[in-house]
């Protein structure tokens, strides 16, 4: 029997009410709404802050000690990008099967991209390069060697967007990874470059350079070509993205996926974002998981490090969408007499550039003990957490 419409004590109409263990399509929200809402009730501070905690207060003297610093980073209050500055790698190796076979790969894919192009990202102007991979990339681009390296989704490009759509197959015999994800952080490189030139020329503005860009990879597998190792292929990444504030995210297709490749690609999360889509259904929502967060990003969680190791060094701790913390290894300078030093100098850093007003100094006192003494609870909490 249909419920009669009226209050409730709770304020809700009965009638709007899912069936038990059986939500409704309102209900079911996209993970990437559920992050939006989550990060909008935190709206970070006007400026980046950043606070740095250390394991212990006071260091025996005589000994270079290594220890843990906690380092809680906020970024800047900014609206939500409303550019997206995308590379697309798409995997049409022989694995991800013909599209004619309704529920391969490639004809999930092909699916999946044909709705992308159609109707884009709701609020965000995209714009997207396409990289097809298998044994070797073959690049889609659209235009001319003289066009921009990515190219706008609109009215004018959708359909030249949507015949590579159509066209996904498997027809390649192996499956090189690396190969599509760093020419495509080489292409994202070449973009920003193009747009700072069109700055200095003044036919763009400083609105028109996005807080990050984003590599997206669709896969069914591991590589079995070229970089066959996740560690290594981060190594790889992390080298030709260099200063850039550049993300790699893997959406991982059907059951066949090796999650531990992918997780040492992306570093555990550092690098980029994993989404997981077994099913066909799930294609659609692990890509709003990965767009959920690249679209948020205002800035890298990126550290320049200054302690007792003499030479500065960074550390890249992956996307900076609201608060976060990390815990980090600092090595103390080697003091023969007590007193108090400053020691630790920790600064944010966007796109290679230090971020001065963020710059934490830390002191320590040096005493004639053989072990580190005044421990940090916040430091010590946080240690139980990773453990855990």
């Amino acid at each position: 029997m249909t419920p009669d419409k009226g209050p409730d004590p709770d304020g809700d109409d009965p009638r709007d009410r899912d069936p038990p263990g059986h939500p409704t399509k309102k209900t079911r929200m996209s993970r990437a709404a559920n992050v939006a809402a989550a990060i909008e009730e935190a709206a970070p501070p006007p400026m980046a802050t950043l606070d740095v905690a250390l394991q212990y207060g006071g260091i025996p003297c005589g000994e270079e000690l290594k220890m843990k610093a906690l380092i809680k980073a906020t970024p800047t209050r900014a609206e939500k990008p409303k550019k997206a500055e995308v590379v697309l790698a798409l995997d049409e190796s022989m694995s991800m099967g013909v599209s004619s076979h309704a529920y391969s790969p490639a004809a999930l894919l092909g699916n999946f991209c044909t709705n992308l192009f159609t109707s884009g990202v709701p609020g965000v102007e995209l714009h997207l390069r396409v990289l097809m991979f298998g044994t070797e990339v073959v690049d889609q681009k659209i235009g001319g060697t003289n066009d921009p390296e990515l190219v706008a989704l609109n009215d004018k490009t959708r359909k030249d967007f949507l015949k590579i759509a159509r066209n996904i197959d498997g027809r390649q015999g192996s499956t090189n990874i690396g190969a599509p994800i760093l020419q495509g952080i080489k292409i994202l490189k070449a973009h920003r470059e193009h747009m700072k030139a069109c700055i200095e020329s003044g036919s763009a503005t400083e609105e028109d350079l996005v807080p990050a860009q984003h590599v997206v990879c669709f896969t069914d597998g591991a590589a079995n070509n070229g970089i066959c190792h996740g560690g290594q292929l981060f190594n790889s990444i992390k080298e030709e993205i260099g200063d850039a504030n550049i993300f790699v995210h893997f959406v991982g297709l059907g059951g066949s996926i090796m999650p531990e490749f992918i997780t040492k690609a992306v570093d555990g999360g550092k690098a980029g974002v994993f989404a997981s889509a077994p099913e066909a259904k799930d294609i659609a929502t692990a890509y709003e998981e990965v767009f959920g967060f690249a679209l948020e990003t205002r800035m890298p969680f990126t550290v320049k490090i200054e302690d007792g190791k003499g030479e500065p060094r960074i550390e890249k701790l992956g996307m900076l969408i609201k608060e976060r913390s990390a815990l980090i290894d600092v090595w103390t300078p080697d003091n023969p007499t007590p007193g108090e030093y400053s020691w630790l100098k920790v600064t944010l850093m966007s796109n290679g550039q230090e971020l001065e007003d963020t710059s934490q100094v830390l002191t320590s006192k040096w005493h004639d003990g053989k072990e580190p003494i005044d421990p940090s609870e916040a430091v010590k909490d946080a240690l139980e957490r990773e453990t855990v």
